[in-house]
């Protein structure tokens, strides 16, 4: 974790200093792993903001079962969020590992670790699983507040005013760079900066639209899909043209996700056949019968043996 957070950090100064496309998508995305079972959705996910815009405060936060109060402030808009989508779904464990604050004079960090165990989004019909993952486009814009400090709502806690705050008249003319889109004033990158939420997953698109791998022999199915949910960059314009005194603020995710062999999707839903009863008696039947088959012509042959030499000793 910390050689992939150094990674980020770097790839992150260098954006401070030349900002160009290539620079943001040579950097090391956040993971998400999701892992379907025959019953249950495993997610394992990172998420990190690293940002130059403002000093944030300090803080290390633990999330787990030793506290049902807080348990129930996570797990409540969770379920609500995905409830919304899938209504079945049920979040059934969570726990939370967080860390905030400033890595240096020039550079804070926003890094959360959750897991997640999903149930009730699956339905087996005669041996087909059907999931719907539809609960991964989740939106939680709920407030996650521990001991004052926000750790979902990040736009409008940490990064709102330090925008709100670059002037936009006068000899000064600075320049607004939101998810690719230039912009004379803050007014649109401000917006989008209100609503930004760190477990706001409405981003991610249905499972079919993401990059399958699949190989006949594999133990299990593959699926894959990154993107930057929120890339801000606000730049000082010279007259000479050139950006000058960048601020960066930079999310991205990767998501993998690992089915069952032999899985596929359809929409947001995900497919895959489990072993049922009739799967391990037709086995048994067919090496039921190969054994009784040769058994008797075994027998067959002895007895044909035996009637031949009675017959040659008369």
């Amino acid at each position: 974790m910390v050689s992939a957070t150094r990674q980020a950090l770097g790839a992150l100064l260098v954006l401070a200093l030349i900002v160009t496309p290539t620079i943001v998508q040579n950097s090391r995305a956040a993971p998400v792993s999701i892992t379907v079972g025959s019953s249950t959705v495993s997610i394992t996910m990172t998420l990190q903001l690293l940002e130059n815009f403002t000093d944030l405060p300090q803080g290390r936060f633990l999330v787990d079962g030793s506290n049902s109060t807080l348990i129930q402030q996570l797990e409540r808009p969770m379920d609500t969020a995905m409830q919304r989508l899938v209504p079945s779904a049920r979040v059934r464990d969570i726990t939370l590992q967080a860390v905030i604050g400033n890595l240096s004079s020039q550079l804070s960090m926003i890094e959360e670790n959750y897991k997640v165990v999903v149930d009730g989004a699956s339905s087996d019909t005669g041996g087909l699983v059907n999931f719907s993952l539809a609960l991964l486009s989740m939106s939680d814009t709920n407030s996650t507040l521990f001991n004052g400090t926000e750790l979902n709502n990040v736009g409008s806690a940490y990064l709102l005013q330090p925008l709100d705050n670059f002037p936009t008249t006068g000899t000064n003319k600075y320049r607004f760079y939101l998810n690719g889109a230039v912009f004379l004033n803050a007014v649109i990158p401000a917006s989008t900066t209100q609503t930004f939420s760190l477990l706001d997953f409405s981003w991610v698109p249905d499972i079919s639209k993401w990059s399958n791998t699949y190989e006949p022999l594999d133990s299990s199915s593959r699926w894959s899909y990154s993107a930057t949910p929120y890339n801000l960059t606000v730049a000082l314009l010279t007259p000479e043209g050139q950006l000058y005194r960048p601020v960066v603020a930079y999310y991205q995710s990767s998501l993998d996700l690992v089915a069952p062999a032999r899985a596929w999707a359809q929409g947001s839903h995900l497919y895959f056949n489990v072993s049922t009863a009739t799967d391990y008696a037709m086995p048994l039947i067919v090496s039921a019968a190969l054994v009784t088959g040769i058994g008797s012509f075994a027998i067959d042959r002895r007895l044909t043996g035996q009637m031949r030499i009675r017959r040659k000793k008369r």
